[in-house]
This record gives structure tokens, C-alpha cells and sequence, in this order.
């Protein structure tokens, strides 16, 4: 159950809603809270936080280390609700004509607000997202290795075979049409949001939120964006992660009700995905042994086959 810890400065009627949700992440989102307070913006925006499994007193200190920077409310759960979950339960609480997502472990530049919002001055977007950089994202080996291996893309792409792509090294300098959003550094029309009727909680407590709404909102007629006016620097946190084999099993399993959703309307989809799959399994091999786990493909294998068995069926999800 959510209960509301504090509620600061509200503004009815604000034209941007920024949501975080955060399992456990005190250090991490105090980072990200205080570049929303360094926003030089005139957009009127507010802040709708998420907590979940906090230790006591922790959300009552965000609360009032940042009520005074921007109305703001928190919520705290006891339990996990998944991210999928938490990001619906944070939707119901907003207000803006744009709601923002972000990861609580990103940093954010204080142009980031003043870059977002002119881009829906175009009735037709529905969505629009920012470059992401992540640690070891410009090595040699990530750029000139992760494209070959189907890892990364020049924009964020949904390939032949239902899998996505993220431009991991740089985007482009100009504007993307997009057929994803990264989740840590995305928003949405808030028009669109409700008409896929928010985040599928049936993917489980992790995984494909971002590029499952995306694809229902492209579905539904609207446009999505990427810019690189919107770079954001993500700094993955250690805490709450699974161990990288548990990771991938479970990422495959996902990864086929997305497949299902993206390309099911295709003929032989599922055939499609098992020869992209094939693929992947090159980039897995070799990931594995780089990072000690030599037999990494074999849980995502473990992963594809119980995702077949639960979301490859012929019927819609």
C-alpha cells in the first residue's frame, strides 16, 4: 500500500510531471532530485516520487531536503511494486499535460526542461526521449564490437526479429524518429499515456516497460522522438541487481511477450525471433566468457524456451 509522506508547493495544473520511482536507492536519486532543483527553467513542472522498501525516516528526509526546490510528493511502500507497477501507481498520482520518466540513478543537465517541452508543440508527438551515455559507452571495443554483435544501433530501433537497440556509443547529432525510448530518460503526452492505458504490469516486476509502451503508443498513431538536446548520464547502481546469468534467463523470458507485441502481427513471427535469437547467442557467448560466466547463452536459452511456452501462443497479449 502507498501512503503519502509529504506534499509540498502542488500546482494543480503543472505542464510537466517528473516521475521517479526508486527500490532502495537513498544515495542515488539525492543526486538526481538535486539536478531537478538546478533546473534554469520557466516551465512549471512538479515532482512525484515512488519509494519503496526505504528505511524509516529516509523518505521524510528527501522530503524535506527538496520541498522547497519544487512541489513535490513522496510516497513510500514497504514493498516492492516493480517498476511496472510502481510507474502506473505514480501516472494516477500526476497532473502534467507531459509526464517525464526518470531512472533515479541518472544525471540530468539543467537544460534538460527547457529542451523537453517545445517538442510538443507538434500535435503529432507522442512521446520524446534523450541520449543516454553509460560508463565504458565510448571505448574502442564498445563502438567498433557492439553494432557487429546486434548490440547497439545508430537510434533506438526495433529490428527485423522484434529486438531492440540502443545507440550505445552516440547519437546522432540530429533529431530521431524512434521506435523506442530508453526508460531512464523518456516522456510521454500524457493524451497517449491514457489511451494504452499506462505500463503492462504482465512483463513482472522488471523489464521492457520502456519499449513495450512505446510500441503501443506508436501503434496507436503517435511519433516518438530521441535528441540529443535531452542527454542524460546514467550511472548504474549496484544495488537490486540480479546475478548476470539470473539476468539474462529472466530478460529472454520478457524479451518474447515483447517480440509478440512488436512483430506478432507479422507472419512467421515466431520463426523470426528464434533466427535473431540465434544471433544473440554469439553476443551472449562472448559476453559470458568475457565476464566469467561461460555459459551464459545457455540461460538465456533456458529463458527463450519458458518465453515460448508462456507468450507464443497465436493469441493476442
Amino acid at each position: 500500500m502507498l501512503t503519502l509522506v509529504s506534499q509540498s508547493g502542488t500546482d494543480p495544473t503543472p505542464r510537466v510531471s517528473v516521475v521517479i520511482v526508486s527500490y532502495r536507492r537513498f544515495e542515488e536519486i539525492e543526486h538526481c532530485l538535486s539536478d531537478l532543483a538546478a533546473q534554469r527553467t520557466g516551465v512549471s513542472f512538479d515532482v512525484v516520487l515512488i519509494l519503496q522498501a526505504y528505511p524509516a525516516g529516509a523518505p521524510e528526509r528527501l522530503a524535506r531536503t527538496f520541498s522547497s526546490a519544487f512541489p513535490l510528493r513522496v510516497y513510500h511502500s514497504g514493498r516492492g511494486l516493480g517498476v511496472h507497477g510502481a510507474r502506473n501507481a505514480a501516472l494516477a498520482r500526476t497532473s502534467g499535460e507531459i509526464v517525464a520518466f526518470l531512472d533515479d540513478d541518472v544525471r540530468v543537465p539543467p537544460t534538460w526542461l527547457d529542451a523537453l517541452v517545445p517538442y510538443y508543440d507538434d500535435p503529432s508527438i507522442g512521446g520524446v526521449g534523450g541520449a543516454v551515455s553509460h560508463p565504458g559507452s565510448n571505448r574502442l571495443t564498445s563502438r567498433l564490437v557492439r553494432p557487429v554483435l546486434g548490440l547497439s544501433s545508430s537510434r533506438y530501433r526495433i529490428d527485423w526479429g522484434g529486438f531492440h537497440a540502443i545507440p550505445w556509443s552516440s547519437h546522432p547529432a540530429q533529431d530521431q524518429d524512434a521506435d523506442w525510448l530508453s526508460g531512464c530518460n523518456m516522456s510521454f503526452r500524457r493524451q497517449a499515456l491514457e489511451q494504452v492505458r499506462g505500463f503492462d504490469e504482465g512483463y513482472g516486476s522488471y523489464g521492457f516497460d520502456d519499449v513495450d509502451i512505446c510500441v503501443r503508443v506508436r501503434n496507436a498513431g503517435w511519433r516518438l522522438i530521441s535528441t540529443r538536446r535531452l542527454a542524460v548520464a546514467h550511472f548504474p547502481s549496484a544495488l537490486n541487481r540480479e546475478s548476470l546469468p539470473t539476468l539474462v534467463r529472466d530478460e529472454e523470458t520478457r524479451r518474447v511477450r515483447l517480440v509478440r507485441r512488436a512483430i506478432g502481427h507479422r507472419k512467421a513471427w515466431r520463426a523470426r525471433y528464434l533466427a535473431r535469437f540465434s544471433c544473440h547467442l554469439i553476443a551472449l557467448t562472448l559476453q559470458g566468457i568475457a565476464k566469467g560466466h561461460p555459459t551464459l547463452a545457455l540461460s538465456a536459452v533456458s529463458g527463450a524456451r519458458r518465453g515460448l511456452e508462456q507468450f507464443g501462443s497465436t493469441r493476442k497479449s
